[in-house]
């Protein structure tokens, strides 16, 4: 492959960096710009008929009967586990490779987060592993689909079934992700999404809770606004008095009518930005095949009836000490934005002070070695054709 030409400036990313290319960026238009301002003219900001419209083309998308809309992806989940009714004692299994919030939040409900191991091709949670952790105080699974692959829900369901247990999918990197033909958030009780800005759709924070349980469901819908009977837009309603009641304590976890008319118009988009992602992965692979044995890229998700959604671009450079830490900071001065998806849990310093870790080798290498690569809807061919050359500069000259 030709080296590329200098990429356009992007001109957003600071003094001196406008030719930087980021890791990820959020792609807005005229179309949320008009719907925004809209919604400040109609004098309803907070939680109100946007988010409702929001929550129904949600679940429109995901094959489900109802969509919980919520402050960020974290405020679904924690919704979704505290519906479990966790106590002192109680276990549930997650995986090591992820983001801190559903540790954190097993933590904080009074349970303990148990680590598993993931399959080191597709980074998803390895059920043998977690076959070994199981306990009679075990309550729920929580596997994760990483990158934007959907995990093997067959056999997540059977395993849980086989348990007992409850299955709270964290499908924050799986927006428009399929699983055999069916949309993923239709599959499991209870499935939380995140709008974070560097997600497949973004509302600039914000969340979404789906799923099959719809008891669970009703307990997050009712707590998610301070657990009262009825909230300010239904209180508001032409003729009625705004009477309430609450029904247990709650949160303050809504989502505004401005986030909404964001996500209704990224929404609208999600084919588009999906599709774009692909075609921009499918480069990066012809562009690194150069780079095998030295560079590991993830696989194609080849199963039928399942589409990979590319939240994220992750490689793997050698296992080295400092040889990650060289290369992300080579990227870096070069211009070329890197994230680090993820530092194992388990190894991070409050779960170490707990002795709540366990050797997972494959978890542990993966952290050692892997490194995210710049990809967005607005990402351009020859953005992707920069990074491949100068990631190959850095391996093969240390430029």
């Amino acid at each position: 492959m030709k080296r590329a030409r200098k990429a356009k400036p992007l001109g957003s990313d600071g003094p001196g960096k406008t030719n930087r290319i980021p890791l990820s960026r959020p792609s807005f238009g005229k179309e949320e710009e008009s719907a925004v301002l809209k919604c400040l003219r109609s004098g309803w900001v907070s939680a109100g008929p946007r988010v409702a419209e929001f929550e129904q083309a949600f679940a429109k998308l995901t094959g489900t009967d109802e969509a919980i809309a919520t402050s960020s992806g974290t405020a679904a989940l924690h919704l979704a586990l505290w519906s479990l009714g966790l106590r002192p004692g109680d276990e549930v299994i997650t995986p090591s490779f992820t983001w801190v919030s559903v540790p954190n939040l097993i933590t904080l409900l009074g349970a303990r987060p148990v680590f598993c191991d993931v399959d080191p091709e597709t980074l998803c949670l390895d059920l043998q592993d977690a076959a070994t952790v199981v306990t009679s105080r075990t309550k729920a699974i929580v596997p994760v689909h990483f990158a934007g692959r959907a995990c093997d829900l067959d056999a997540v369901r059977s395993f849980a079934a086989a348990h007992r247990l409850v299955v709270i999918e964290d499908a924050a990197h799986a927006i428009g992700g399929v699983f055999k033909g069916q949309p993923i958030g239709s599959h499991s009780p209870l499935c939380a999404f995140s709008f974070h800005p560097n997600k497949n759709i973004t509302t600039c924070e914000g969340g979404m809770l789906t799923g099959l349980d719809h008891d669970r469901l009703a307990f997050a819908r009712r707590h998610r606004y301070h657990g009262v009977t009825r909230d300010t837009y239904k209180r508001m309603g032409a003729g009625q008095l705004p009477y309430y009641d609450e029904v247990d304590p709650g949160l303050k976890y809504i989502m505004t009518d401005v986030m909404a008319a964001i996500g209704l118009r990224q929404l609208a988009k999600i084919e588009r930005f999906n599709t774009t992602r692909a075609r921009l992965v499918k480069r990066y692979r012809q562009g690194l095949h150069a780079l095998a044995g030295r560079v590991w890229v993830p696989p194609e998700d080849v199963r039928v009836g399942s589409r990979h959604v590319w939240h994220l671009f992750t490689i793997r450079v050698e296992d080295i000490p400092g040889h990650r830490e060289y290369v992300m900071t080579k990227l870096e001065e070069c211009g070329v934005g890197v994230g680090w998806h993820y530092r194992p849990v388990h190894e991070l310093e409050w779960v170490r002070a707990r002795n709540w870790g366990r050797p997972l080798p494959h978890t542990e290498t993966i952290g050692r070695t892997i490194l995210s690569l710049p990809l967005y809807p607005d990402m351009t061919n020859a953005q992707v054709d920069r990074v491949v050359a100068v990631l190959g500069d850095v391996l093969t000259h240390g430029v």
